[in-house]
């Protein structure tokens, strides 16, 4: 919300900057009203914008609301059976590191349930003679994006103890990775075009090269790039980053395209930079 009424308030200042700027060719009672139409077309846009992401809003936490019902009832299913089963379940991120384990799994390796695992610990309490069979078992599975089906031995590190697991794995890889990031390029590319149009239509009109009512589709334009906003996937500081470097190479082009000015080799090289940081964000959170 505070980024929609932040644009909005930079487009009104902008125009009436430029406004003020060009008051000596206009004719007084032309300019107030310019200006009168141009502030009841934002005032009307920002209404219909807060009502919007308003509506949005409340419906994403009634489906969201839903979604976690759900998930809760799904939970306690799958918890109630792992505890007749005495099946844990166990997750982690590549490279691996810290192990996400439940309760049950750190019962069969002789650990308490508040303890941190990592990978080490995994190993270590693994009996000796089934380590590396175990991890050649595991690197064929990341190796060939496959299941795995194993059998080892832990050992409880004060008694002795030792218990027989069957462990069932596998690695899971984004089938669509590539698309997916190309998908949100494209997300990035039609948001950073619709904000230089919201920005480009006002300054047609106070530079005597269009209407008034070009205010009425900046407008439409600043309230599509807003809501384009929303559909941006991860946390909202990533997405501002990784949205800045694509603005920054739609702007070059807009430059050539629209202004008809041909970049510099400066230019060239800056959206180059800034292209290798959004994609180093994009690509490093997958």
């Amino acid at each position: 919300m505070t980024q929609l009424v932040s644009e909005y308030r930079a487009l009104r200042t902008s125009v009436l900057r430029l406004w003020m700027a060009m008051k000596y060719s206009l004719s007084e009672d032309s300019a107030a009203d310019d200006v009168m139409r141009f502030n009841e077309a934002i005032d009307q846009a920002i209404v219909e914008s807060v009502d919007f992401f308003g509506q949005e809003l409340a419906s994403e936490r009634a489906v969201r609301e839903e979604i976690n019902q759900e998930l809760e009832r799904n939970r306690g299913r799958l918890e109630y059976a792992s505890r007749l089963s005495n099946v844990g379940f166990w997750y982690c991120d590549l490279p691996f590191d810290v192990l996400e384990w439940d309760d049950q799994v750190k019962e069969h390796f002789f650990f308490e349930p508040s303890v941190r695992v990592t990978i080490e610990d995994f190993y270590d309490r693994i009996h000796p003679e089934d380590r590396e069979p175990t991890q050649r078992a595991i690197a064929a599975s990341i190796s060939n994006q496959n299941a795995y089906d194993i059998v080892y031995r832990t050992v409880a590190p004060l008694t002795g103890s030792i218990k027989w697991i069957r462990a069932l794995g596998g690695t899971g890889y984004a089938s669509d990775g590539t698309i997916a990031v190309a998908r949100t390029f494209g997300l990035f590319f039609a948001t950073a075009i619709a904000e230089l149009l919201g920005c480009y239509l006002p300054l047609l009109w106070l530079s005597g090269r269009g209407s008034a009512w070009l205010a009425l589709p900046a407008a439409l334009s600043l309230m599509v790039f807003v809501w384009l906003l929303t559909l941006h996937p991860d946390a909202s500081g990533r997405v501002y980053a990784t949205y800045g470097a694509i603005y920054i190479a739609t702007a070059i082009g807009w430059l050539y395209f629209v202004d008809g000015v041909t970049p510099s080799w400066n230019d060239y090289v800056g959206v180059g930079l800034a292209l290798a940081g959004a994609g180093t964000i994009a690509l490093g959170q997958r």
